[in-house]
């Protein structure tokens, strides 16, 4: 109960520091302050991805033999477990999302409707229900914490570079392009 508050009250005061850097850089809406509210979105998407990304890559490691012990002794089952954890670790997410999207949102002054507030909510949500099964799936693929933990740079990175915001993708090689396709934060923006 008291370590849900402290992250809650964490989450929302990362979300007023971010809301009032960049405190009404999306009123009134123009070109000269779109760099600014595209570094807002951007910040957002990668907090609300990596919290839950960096708590879940290290859950599995660390509850590895409980789950094969009882799964061989027929307590658990393989799809039950991952299913549980993933609705826990989104529910938690979900709270801690809302609270650090709700200030920023609004201290940003993006358009302040509720469908659109809604659609933006529900858009970094997801991202983070991304984090949340992707840092499963690398803790179960890893051998121990250390290696889960150093496997989150090499991730992370080509889906930061490849989103949009820091490198546009008509500027980039050909090549590439397929890149930005993958990229969950993407989809954020």
């Amino acid at each position: 109960k008291t370590k849900f508050f402290r992250i809650l009250a964490i989450k929302a005061s990362v979300g007023f520091l971010m809301g009032t850097l960049w405190f009404g850089s999306g009123r009134p809406p123009s070109n000269e302050k779109l760099f600014g509210l595209m570094g807002s979105i951007f910040m957002l998407a990668v907090t609300s991805l990596m919290t839950i990304l960096a708590q879940t890559i290290i859950s599995f490691p660390l509850q590895r033999s409980l789950l094969i012990r009882e799964y061989k002794n027929g307590v658990y089952g393989l799809l039950p477990y991952y299913v549980a954890n993933i609705l826990s670790m989104n529910i938690m997410g979900v709270i801690y999302t809302m609270a650090s999207v709700t200030p920023i949102y609004f201290m940003v002054g993006l358009e302040s409707t509720t469908t659109r507030f809604f659609y933006f909510s529900l858009t970094l949500i997801g991202n983070q229900a991304i984090g949340n099964a992707l840092g499963l799936a690398v803790g179960a693929c890893s051998a121990d914490i250390i290696e889960a933990q150093n496997l989150l740079v090499p991730i992370l990175t080509p889906t930061m570079l490849f989103s949009g915001f820091v490198l546009p993708e008509n500027q980039a090689p050909s090549y590439f392009h397929f890149l930005y396709k993958l990229s969950f934060f993407r989809t954020s923006g």
